[in-house]
């Protein structure tokens, strides 16, 4: 009576996500080896090559398949230490479940009314422009910079000499 091989799944293959139900072989694993993980035997029924998956518990019918946490296939029924194949799963999504990525709480955004403008205007080109009075003598220059909203001057809101 042969003796298996068992090997530990960081050696031959890769669970990208805790959530997954799938590894990625990082190298051939033959049929037969068994490899162990979280305290489990999983036996591969099937050659593996590098960079295919197998499943990593049963997947009856109508089981979302898992890589990367997100689901990306309904299992037609694939049992554990199987090869998952595009003939093994039905090429459709389950909805998904979008985990944020942060576990800090949403800004606390300034309501519109506290949000600042100004008081410019668009070109015909797209672009935008303010409007200033310029006056002066030729030993000064003075711009005024008009704002017709929030301005206690009447209107003026710098002068620059």
């Amino acid at each position: 009576m042969a003796t298996q091989t068992v090997v530990p799944m960081e050696q031959v293959a890769l669970v990208v996500h805790p959530d997954d139900n799938v590894a990625v072989a990082k190298t051939r694993i033959s049929e037969g080896i068994v490899v162990l993980w979280n305290g489990r035997a999983i036996e591969v029924r099937e050659t593996i090559p590098p960079g295919h998956r197998f499943a990593l518990t049963d997947l009856p019918e109508g089981t979302p398949v898992q890589q990367y946490g997100q689901p990306f296939g309904i299992s037609k029924g694939i049992q554990i230490g199987e090869r998952v194949t595009r003939e093994r799963i039905r090429n459709e999504l389950p909805p998904r479940i979008i985990k944020p990525a942060s576990k800090n709480a949403p800004p606390d955004y300034f309501p519109d009314e506290q949000i600042p403008t100004w008081q410019g205007y668009r070109r015909k080109d797209g672009k935008v422009g303010t409007r200033q009075l310029c006056f002066g003598r030729a030993d000064e220059h003075v711009c005024v910079h008009r704002s017709d909203a929030n301005c206690d001057a009447g209107g003026v809101a710098a002068l620059v000499a």
